[in-house]
């Protein structure tokens, strides 16, 4: 039997407040039961362990599992799908989940009903942990141009405006004006557009009780931009496609909570775990996507971790900071990789610019694209480039008007991207 994902909310929300070695402890039952069977059943995971003269018995807790190799997506197209679903599932009788990703590369997996729930559940769970209710009306922005309503929507309960990312901003206002909306969730890049029209236009807006962010790398400007626009609090979720909702901010704002009922999550750097606080890429293991295991899957996302606890009660561990993909790293003439945050502190053009994006292309050579906003003058196309020669005295900036920034395949902007290939 399926258990509604309702159900699986309501166990979810009860986890947060478990203890710690409860829920290390389940953990552990989690992953032995996952590679159990991802060894018996899926052809994939029973060559990678043999490879590496590897037995499921080797693995008996969270701290056996940098035994196994990192994989990541490279790597799991370049097998059929008879490899990587267990062979205990019918594909037919699996759901499709298909995704572009920020980078373009098609990527399709299979998830069971059971699974699918869960994954519903876990969407769910940071926005009610932060006090959405059921009567909230909520505007959410959308890349789809369909959108059906649920059963429960048809009598009242969770009422959700959609506004497609593409609709002209002053029409996307006009909506939000219209709707007041108690909750307002969506890419931060697009909240952050909103929020710079609305500032500029002095446009009056009722305050929304709760703005969620999603999906893609909120910048600490766009946070501050949303925040002044809609006098409300900013409270950003990071998930993927592979993975949904695996941790998510509080109204603290210490980090973001670690959903370890159903990830394990690490920080790899060189292929060794990080220590608190240092970067690393973020690798995940899917604890309970059984029909398709993703174990030791590199998202190639860079983070880090805390060791200290949140003052709100959640038992959760901490994620201490996103930093973005792999390449939302500068390269450096010497090789060394550098985040974008290092020269993005572009306040002082707040007012004057609606986007711009950075692309470096090859190591002294810069793509800058700007969307200048009403007040922006010739002045302006030259900030940047003494910015980026502070770190790239020997650059070449090219500096581009635009009237929009391209975004990814995924409907995902990103400021700051490298083209740089490292041997």
């Amino acid at each position: 039997m399926v258990n509604s994902k309702y159900i699986t909310l309501i166990r979810l929300l009860y986890n947060e407040r478990r203890s710690l070695d409860e829920l290390i402890h389940h953990q552990n039952i989690a992953l032995r039961k996952l590679i159990k069977h991802a060894y018996s059943t899926v052809k994939f995971y029973k060559e990678l362990f043999n490879s590496c003269s590897l037995h499921p018995d080797d693995i008996q807790s969270i701290e056996d599992i940098t035994k196994i190799p990192i994989i990541d997506k490279k790597i799991l197209i370049q097998y059929s799908y008879d490899d990587l679903i267990s062979r205990e599932y019918g594909r037919n009788n699996l759901i499709t989940v298909k995704t572009a990703g920020s980078n373009g590369a098609p990527f399709m997996f299979f998830i069971d009903h059971s699974f699918d729930q869960l994954r519903k559940a876990q969407f769910l769970r940071p926005y009610f942990t932060n006090g959405k209710r059921l009567l909230d009306h909520s505007v959410s922005f959308s890349i789809h141009n369909t959108f059906k309503k649920k059963w429960f929507q048809h009598i009242g309960l969770m009422p959700e405006t959609r506004i497609h990312t593409s609709k002209d901003i002053n029409e996307q206002i006009k909506i939000i004006q219209n709707v007041k909306p108690s909750i307002i969730q969506g890419y931060g890049s697009i909240l952050n557009l909103l929020a710079k029209k609305i500032i500029e236009g002095n446009i009056s807006i009722r305050k929304p009780r709760l703005i969620f962010t999603d999906s893609e790398l909120l910048i600490p400007e766009m946070r501050e931009n949303i925040k002044e626009a809609f006098d409300t609090d900013v409270i950003d979720i990071y998930g993927t496609w592979e993975t949904d909702n695996i941790a998510y901010e509080c109204r603290d704002h210490k980090g973001y909570h670690i959903a370890m009922d159903c990830v394990i999550m690490e920080f790899i750097k060189d292929g060794k775990p990080v220590n608190p606080d240092e970067e690393g890429e973020i690798v995940v293991t899917i604890l309970n996507n059984f029909a398709m295991p993703f174990i030791r899957y590199n998202l190639h996302d860079i983070g880090s971790f805390s060791e200290q606890p949140c003052l709100c009660g959640r038992t959760f561990p901490l994620m201490s900071q996103i930093n973005g993909r792999a390449n939302d790293y500068m390269i450096t003439e010497d090789g060394r990789r550098l985040s974008f945050f290092t020269i993005a502190h572009f306040d002082v053009m707040a007012p004057h610019v609606y986007e711009y994006q950075i692309i470096q292309e090859e190591v002294n050579l810069f793509n800058v694209f700007i969307v200048p906003s009403n007040s922006y003058s010739d002045e302006g196309r030259d900030f940047f480039v003494p910015v980026i020669k502070k770190i790239f005295p020997h650059a070449t900036i090219n500096i581009n008007i635009v009237p929009a920034i391209k975004r990814e395949m995924s409907g995902k902007f990103r400021a700051f991207k490298s083209n740089v290939k490292i041997e």
